[in-house]
């Protein structure tokens, strides 16, 4: 017979006097520690609805819904399918919208509603086609953070006229006429294709840009399509759509608002992120560039967005975009025949790295 040794006799006595680590909840009250990871309880004042904590969360516990008619974005939280792992609180954006509670630990209920809680923020809707932008509270925390560079379209100039209160009605808006177009129109146009830094894709010298333009070893690139998917000016979301999505490249459809999207995209921390659209470069329809977003001019036509080149600045990593010439961009036609052609060159290209 082994008799046990007296380091495991002395462990046994000492435990059978010592009182139980665990808590005596619910008896009595429990006081988790530091950090833990309890409700994600949200800051409506610093959260700016922008959907970043309904994209990275992994059980859809956040989901929202645009009301066009009230012009409002209502957000779903339900807690019942949170698994407290923290994306919401790591990827906000303003970095003080949602944070996980070390208090706030015991959400049991035998109804489970009483575990959903829901949020609404003012939208930005287009005045000429009514989509949805984002929503206002989203807009004006991307312009304090741009600060005086953030207001390079018209849009942007009215949101500031709209703030400061200088005037009313008619004073403050301007409207869009002439070169300003709305939405599903070209959103860029380059008089001229910068000297250096443009190629097109199927240029071995561009997929070395691409590989190296981060500077460390390569773990791929995120290919986003833009714009709305109507006549050419639909090009980015039909490429987008069509990538196969590899431990190289992963794609992701966009259409009206990139903004929304920032925070997702920087939390997969891709090497470079590529961003398909149409554009009036000049050249024959069809003919596509690979141009870097610091080549761009600094100065939008769309009604919708903040400039490519200061949305840019939001994001981790180097930035280029994908330019295709289109041949026509009217409304309710399908897309042009050579355009189509030339994205699906594009679409084989890619998906053959």
């Amino acid at each position: 017979m082994k008799y046990p040794k007296l380091r495991e006799l002395k462990e046994a006595v000492i435990s059978l006097f010592t009182p139980a680590y665990t808590s005596k909840f619910p008896a009595e009250p429990h006081v988790p520690f530091e950090k833990f990871r309890g409700k994600p309880v949200v800051d409506n004042d610093n959260c700016v609805g922008c959907e970043t904590c309904a994209n990275v969360c992994p059980p859809f516990a956040i989901t929202n819904y645009d009301d066009v008619e009230k012009g409002v974005r209502i957000i779903k939280r339900d807690y019942g399918k949170c698994i407290f792992c923290g994306q919401c609180q790591d990827h906000c954006i303003t970095g003080k919208g949602v944070t996980l509670s070390d208090k706030i630990f015991d959400m049991a209920v035998f109804d489970r509603e009483k575990n959903i809680e829901y949020q609404e923020k003012e939208l930005l809707i287009c005045e000429h086609c009514h989509a949805v932008i984002t929503t206002k509270e989203h807009l004006h925390f991307m312009h304090r953070k741009l600060g005086p560079r953030a207001f390079s379209s018209i849009l942007n100039l009215n949101l500031l006229n709209q703030k400061l209160k200088l005037a009313e009605g008619q004073d403050i808006n301007v409207k869009i006429k002439d070169g300003l177009k709305p939405k599903g129109y070209v959103q860029y146009h380059l008089s001229e294709l910068p000297p250096t830094g443009s190629c097109e894709i199927s240029d071995q010298r561009c997929l070395k840009t691409l590989r190296n333009s981060s500077g460390r070893k390569t773990k791929g690139f995120f290919l986003s399509g833009l714009e709305s998917p109507q006549t050419d000016d639909g090009v980015g979301p039909y490429i987008s759509s069509n990538i196969r999505n590899t431990s190289l490249i992963s794609a992701l459809t966009v259409e009206v608002s990139l903004e929304n999207y920032i925070g997702k995209i920087n939390s997969m921390d891709p090497d470079v992120l590529v961003l398909v659209d149409c554009v009036d470069m000049k050249l024959l329809p069809g003919k596509h560039k690979l141009i870097s977003i610091s080549k761009i001019p600094d100065m939008t036509f769309n009604t919708h967005n903040i400039s490519l080149s200061r949305l840019s600045e939001f994001f981790k990593m180097p930035v280029y975009l994908l330019g295709i010439q289109p041949e026509k961009i009217n409304f309710g036609e399908n897309m042009s025949n050579i355009v189509k052609e030339e994205a699906n060159r594009i679409i084989n290209i890619i998906n053959s790295f």
